[in-house]
């Protein structure tokens, strides 16, 4: 494995000259020194500056022969780290004062990628890009569909984060699947669920089978025989206030959750050709409100939820959740399994359900299409800008030395840390103190493929973030991750994670626009959030009729007057379509 790792750096980072794991220095190197604006550091409980974190020491030990001449230069980096909760305003702070260092991160400008350039305050990296960047590059040509979005009219402007595949999700669609098994039976047969825990409630099994064939739900009208069936059960337990599915204060989610599998997202989407439509007028979109009518006339829907303004979406009625009133909500993912067990609830059980492909309402253009739109962690996000300070730096090894994060292995290193045959080598003091003697993470061979088994007590000692470097920019390395979970656990977020979100637009491309359409645009979306806010409830509730032609035309002139058109407008300019 230390051959294969060794060999993986040499491909992925051809421009690092060779270091000893163990060397955090060499003395014949010279620096190029750099101070950099994270968005935000590591609690001081862990350390008192981000300069000892130990990825951005070896990273920093590092020699990088940038035009490969044979003379490795060091990188040396001064961190800089806002103050917590006022992010934004130091941000600007230092932009109006003009202290902006030569690194910032973007995450709370105010000011997009190409107003920052047209004030002169940021460079074009397109020259170092292509000539210093070639795992960055690679990863844009694998990625086209994302690349429109990561530069300004072909200019290199800002350098974004990325991944390699979306991240596990930390929340979606779940459902009580106890009360599948103890008051549901079999749609072909008529036969009762059976199924439970085992003793120390670490598996779970049953014999639930939906309509469509399969042991979890996949259609609409798989969804409609589960809400049913857990109505049933609200009813059969005297449940008081309870309800079957749970719906967030605005009818609908604009990311497209739930309602993209109508045939469109109800929000701006990517269609086939890569180019940028609305739904919210859609036939898909109707559709979705009589399904959503007929569940709230159906008394599934929390009736009561165009009140509840105050939550988000994946934190609705709490309480209701937790005290187990509800059938099926969105939600996150530490209720699954038995993780809501408690008094009168020590047999519970939640699933997480795929999002749903409608087979019921509307015509066939609103009928068998999957999921493409729904909220799901971007495999590209804001990143950093290099500012004119760096001008007559040395941009070539800093861009060099940045590659190496977009490679397999500096992704590795900057997503989880050290491994167990790096830390064995480094021996980095910070982790043998804090019980990682053996590195964060494991490579091992499964079925062909190589797996990264990460430790456990990573996340249980709350020390992810202090061990690795992703206050850096790079790759995040989420494909072929074992997570030591649970049975129930895993089959959930397969299933969270069966779709991908390919029609979703990313908020990437906001930096594409001018500070003029970007202002233009926040009007927009504010003025319909609280027009359909109001509007959508009513054609769920039934004040408005879903069915009416007049009062539908009625709805979607009302969109139109709000500029949605406009707004798409400025997102396919911006992609150049």
């Amino acid at each position: 494995m230390k051959r294969q790792m060794k060999k993986l750096m040499a491909l992925t980072c051809a421009a690092a000259l060779a270091v000893p794991f163990s060397a955090y220095a060499s003395e014949a190197a010279e620096e190029c020194t750099f101070t950099w604006l994270l968005d935000d550091g590591v609690e001081s409980i862990y350390y008192d500056s981000y300069d000892e974190n130990p990825v951005a020491k070896y990273w920093q030990s590092m020699e990088w022969d940038a035009d490969g001449d044979g003379a490795g230069e060091k990188i040396a980096i001064t961190y800089q780290v806002p103050p917590a909760g006022a992010q934004g305003d130091n941000f600007n702070t230092l932009l109006g004062t003009g202290e902006l260092p030569e690194i910032v991160s973007m995450s709370y400008s105010s000011q997009n990628a190409q107003s920052l350039y047209e004030d002169g305050v940021i460079l074009d990296l397109t020259e170092y890009v292509e000539k210093y960047m070639p795992n960055y590059l690679a990863w844009m040509e694998e990625h086209p569909e994302k690349a429109a979005s990561m530069t300004n009219d072909g200019k290199y402007l800002m350098l974004y984060n990325v991944a390699d595949v979306p991240e596990d999700p930390w929340g979606g669609y779940m459902y009580r699947r106890d009360w599948l098994v103890q008051y549901g039976t079999n749609p072909e047969t008529g036969e009762a669920f059976t199924g439970g825990w085992n003793e120390d409630k670490t598996e779970w099994t049953d014999n639930v089978v939906f309509p469509s064939g399969g042991s979890d739900p996949v259609y609409i009208s798989d969804w409609e025989w589960m809400l049913g069936i857990l109505n049933e059960a609200i009813e059969r337990e005297g449940i008081e206030g309870g309800y079957a599915f749970q719906l967030y204060y605005t009818g609908f989610l604009s990311t497209g959750d739930f309602n993209s599998g109508f045939g469109t997202p109800m929000c701006n989407y990517l269609d086939e050709d890569g180019v940028v439509k609305n739904g919210l007028t859609s036939e898909g979109a109707r559709a979705y409100l009589q399904c959503m009518n007929t569940w709230y006339e159906n008394g599934w829907i929390n009736q009561d939820f165009e009140e509840n303004v105050s939550d988000t979406f994946f934190m609705v009625d709490m309480a209701g959740t937790y005290s187990g009133k509800v059938g099926c909500w969105y939600g996150l993912t530490g209720q699954i399994g038995n993780g809501m067990a408690g008094e009168g609830m020590e047999d519970i059980c939640v699933y997480g359900a795929a999002q749903p492909i409608n087979d019921v309402y509307g015509d066939d253009s609103c009928k068998g299409k999957e999921p493409n739109c729904f909220f799901e962690t971007d495999i590209v996000s804001t990143g950093i800008c290099i500012t004119e300070k760096a001008a007559e730096k040395d941009l070539a090894t800093l861009c060099t030395a940045l590659d190496y994060f977009y490679g397999s292995e500096g992704a590795l290193l900057r997503t989880y840390g050290f491994s167990d045959e790096q830390q064995a080598e480094i021996q980095d003091a910070y982790y043998n103190e804090n019980g990682f003697e053996n590195g964060v993470y494991t490579a091992v061979e499964e079925d062909g493929k190589t797996v990264y088994q990460i430790d456990p007590n990573r996340d249980a000692l709350n020390m992810a973030i202090p061990l690795n470097g992703f206050r850096m920019i790079g790759m995040a390395a989420n494909d072929n991750i074992d997570w030591g979970r649970d049975q129930v656990m895993q089959h959930s977020i397969d299933e969270q994670k069966k779709y991908t979100a390919t029609a979703a637009v990313g908020s990437t491309v906001i930096n594409q626009m001018t500070s003029d359409q970007s202002a233009e645009v926040s009007t927009i979306s504010a003025n319909l959030m609280t027009y359909t806010a109001q509007a959508i409830p009513s054609f769920i509730i039934g004040r408005t009729e879903i069915d009416d032609d007049a009062q539908w035309q009625s709805y979607c002139d009302e969109i139109a007057a709000y500029g949605i058109d406009t707004w798409v407008g400025y997102l396919n300019e911006a992609l150049g379509r």
